[in-house]
């Protein structure tokens, strides 16, 4: 997950009684504290792997890697064709799930 991931999953893990964007400063913040502490650890269970174009906090090596990877792919595909998302789905009304 990217550290900005990291630092959303612990704000919804844990909550939050800040406004934006107060709240996801700070949940980066704790997120970033936890990897450091976890970098002096004799076995981390995490590590930080950063490149040009984002900062990503996995459990293994290989997972950043492949984490890298498809997100350049996703990326790639993105520009390559716009998303066709944005019609509502057959039998549901935009702004609510089916029989609302």
């Amino acid at each position: 997950m990217t550290a900005e991931e990291l630092g959303e999953a612990l704000l919804a893990a844990r909550g939050s009684v800040l406004e934006e964007p107060q709240r996801s400063r700070l949940g980066r913040a704790v997120a970033r504290a936890a990897v450091e502490v976890e970098r002096t650890m004799t076995e981390p269970r995490y590590l930080v792997r950063r490149d040009e174009v984002r900062t990503l906090v996995p459990l293994h090596p290989a997972l950043a890697d492949y984490a890298a990877r498809l997100g350049d792919r996703a990326d790639e595909l993105a520009r390559e064709e716009p998303c066709r998302c944005s019609a509502p789905l057959s039998g549901q009304r935009p702004g609510g799930l089916a029989g609302e």
